[in-house]
Protein backbone atom coordinates (compact mmCIF):
# COMPACT_ATOMS: atom_id res chain seq x y z
CA UNK A 1 0.00 0.00 0.00
CA UNK A 2 1.20 3.44 -0.95
CA UNK A 3 1.51 6.10 1.95
CA UNK A 4 0.04 9.40 1.26
CA UNK A 5 3.25 11.55 2.63
CA UNK A 6 6.43 11.43 3.79
CA UNK A 7 7.41 9.61 6.92
CA UNK A 8 10.40 11.89 8.60
CA UNK A 9 12.72 11.28 11.81
CA UNK A 10 14.34 14.12 13.52
CA UNK A 11 16.86 13.06 15.71
CA UNK A 12 18.40 15.60 18.07
CA UNK A 13 18.21 18.00 20.86
CA UNK A 14 16.70 20.67 22.42
CA UNK A 15 18.02 23.01 18.87
CA UNK A 16 15.41 20.87 17.02
CA UNK A 17 12.09 20.32 19.40
CA UNK A 18 12.54 24.12 21.40
CA UNK A 19 12.57 25.08 17.78
CA UNK A 20 9.53 22.83 16.80
CA UNK A 21 11.60 21.62 13.71
CA UNK A 22 9.08 18.25 13.76
CA UNK A 23 5.90 20.20 13.72
CA UNK A 24 7.25 23.19 11.41
CA UNK A 25 8.58 21.22 8.87
CA UNK A 26 4.50 19.42 9.30
CA UNK A 27 2.76 22.55 8.92
CA UNK A 28 5.10 24.03 6.17
CA UNK A 29 4.84 21.21 3.70
CA UNK A 30 1.05 20.65 4.45
CA UNK A 31 0.94 24.06 3.40
CA UNK A 32 2.33 23.21 0.27
CA UNK A 33 0.63 19.94 -0.65
CA UNK A 34 3.19 17.57 0.33
CA UNK A 35 2.29 16.07 3.25
CA UNK A 36 5.17 14.71 5.62
CA UNK A 37 4.73 13.61 9.59
CA UNK A 38 7.29 13.96 11.52
CA UNK A 39 8.64 12.00 14.29
CA UNK A 40 11.45 13.47 17.10
CA UNK A 41 13.97 11.44 18.78
CA UNK A 42 16.43 12.84 21.41
CA UNK A 43 16.67 15.24 24.42
CA UNK A 44 18.57 18.44 25.58
CA UNK A 45 22.29 18.66 24.94
CA UNK A 46 22.74 15.57 23.03
CA UNK A 47 25.33 14.49 21.55
CA UNK A 48 26.01 11.84 18.77
CA UNK A 49 27.34 9.38 21.06
CA UNK A 50 24.49 10.05 23.66
CA UNK A 51 21.98 8.88 20.80
CA UNK A 52 24.15 5.50 19.65
CA UNK A 53 24.83 4.93 23.46
CA UNK A 54 21.14 5.47 24.45
CA UNK A 55 19.62 3.39 21.34
CA UNK A 56 16.53 5.28 21.41
CA UNK A 57 17.59 6.63 17.80
CA UNK A 58 18.62 3.24 16.34
CA UNK A 59 15.16 1.36 18.08
CA UNK A 60 13.16 4.95 16.66
CA UNK A 61 14.86 4.21 12.83
CA UNK A 62 14.11 0.26 13.19
CA UNK A 63 10.61 1.15 14.16
CA UNK A 64 9.17 2.58 11.44
CA UNK A 65 9.99 2.95 7.48
CA UNK A 66 10.98 6.30 7.09
CA UNK A 67 12.04 8.06 4.20
CA UNK A 68 14.36 10.17 5.69
CA UNK A 69 16.16 10.62 9.10
CA UNK A 70 17.67 13.92 9.77
CA UNK A 71 20.57 14.56 12.10
CA UNK A 72 21.21 17.29 14.33
CA UNK A 73 24.52 17.29 16.15
CA UNK A 74 24.81 18.93 19.83
CA UNK A 75 25.50 22.60 18.67
CA UNK A 76 29.20 22.48 19.35
CA UNK A 77 30.32 19.09 19.00
CA UNK A 78 30.75 19.69 15.63
CA UNK A 79 33.80 22.18 16.88
CA UNK A 80 34.89 20.54 19.68
CA UNK A 81 34.89 17.24 19.40
CA UNK A 82 34.77 16.44 15.31
CA UNK A 83 35.97 13.03 15.09
CA UNK A 84 33.83 11.46 17.68
CA UNK A 85 31.06 13.01 16.24
CA UNK A 86 31.29 12.08 12.71
CA UNK A 87 32.52 8.30 14.52
CA UNK A 88 28.91 8.20 15.81
CA UNK A 89 26.84 10.12 13.11
CA UNK A 90 28.44 7.55 10.45
CA UNK A 91 27.19 4.46 12.87
CA UNK A 92 23.58 6.33 12.87
CA UNK A 93 23.84 7.08 8.71
CA UNK A 94 24.63 3.23 8.62
CA UNK A 95 21.45 2.01 10.28
CA UNK A 96 19.65 4.85 8.86
CA UNK A 97 20.34 3.71 4.88
CA UNK A 98 20.02 0.16 6.42
CA UNK A 99 16.27 0.45 7.29
CA UNK A 100 15.73 2.38 3.47
CA UNK A 101 16.08 5.66 4.51
CA UNK A 102 18.06 8.35 3.65
CA UNK A 103 20.47 10.16 6.13
CA UNK A 104 19.83 14.33 6.33
CA UNK A 105 22.70 16.49 8.31
CA UNK A 106 20.79 19.35 9.83
CA UNK A 107 23.09 21.80 10.28
CA UNK A 108 23.30 24.17 13.62
CA UNK A 109 24.47 27.50 13.85
CA UNK A 110 27.44 29.49 15.34
CA UNK A 111 25.86 31.47 18.82
CA UNK A 112 27.05 34.85 20.46
CA UNK A 113 26.24 32.97 24.17
CA UNK A 114 29.14 30.40 23.26
CA UNK A 115 31.50 31.73 20.23
CA UNK A 116 33.94 28.97 19.71
CA UNK A 117 34.26 29.00 15.91
CA UNK A 118 32.79 30.93 12.89
CA UNK A 119 29.49 30.18 10.92
CA UNK A 120 32.18 29.85 7.85
CA UNK A 121 33.78 27.48 10.69
CA UNK A 122 30.27 25.18 11.31
CA UNK A 123 29.28 25.37 7.83
CA UNK A 124 32.75 23.72 6.67
CA UNK A 125 32.55 21.53 9.55
CA UNK A 126 29.30 20.40 8.48
CA UNK A 127 29.49 19.97 4.72
CA UNK A 128 32.46 17.34 5.76
CA UNK A 129 29.97 15.65 7.95
CA UNK A 130 27.50 15.24 5.47
CA UNK A 131 30.19 14.14 2.54
CA UNK A 132 32.32 11.71 4.84
CA UNK A 133 28.68 9.70 6.28
CA UNK A 134 27.48 9.87 2.84
CA UNK A 135 24.28 12.38 4.05
CA UNK A 136 22.09 14.97 2.33
CA UNK A 137 23.54 18.23 3.21
CA UNK A 138 20.40 20.84 2.59
CA UNK A 139 22.66 24.19 4.08
CA UNK A 140 20.86 26.67 5.25
CA UNK A 141 21.04 30.07 2.73
CA UNK A 142 24.71 32.04 3.00
CA UNK A 143 22.94 34.93 3.87
CA UNK A 144 21.97 33.25 7.28
CA UNK A 145 23.66 34.04 10.16
CA UNK A 146 22.53 34.30 13.96
CA UNK A 147 25.06 35.16 15.26
CA UNK A 148 25.41 38.60 13.88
Amino acid sequence: MRRLSLLVLFIGNSFTYYNEMPTLLERVSASLGTPIVAHFSGHGGATMRNHWDEGKAVQAVRSNHYDFVVIQTQSSEIIRTPAETTKYARLLAAEIRKSGAKPVVFMTWATRAYPIASQAEYTARYRALARDIGAIWPPAPSGFSPAR
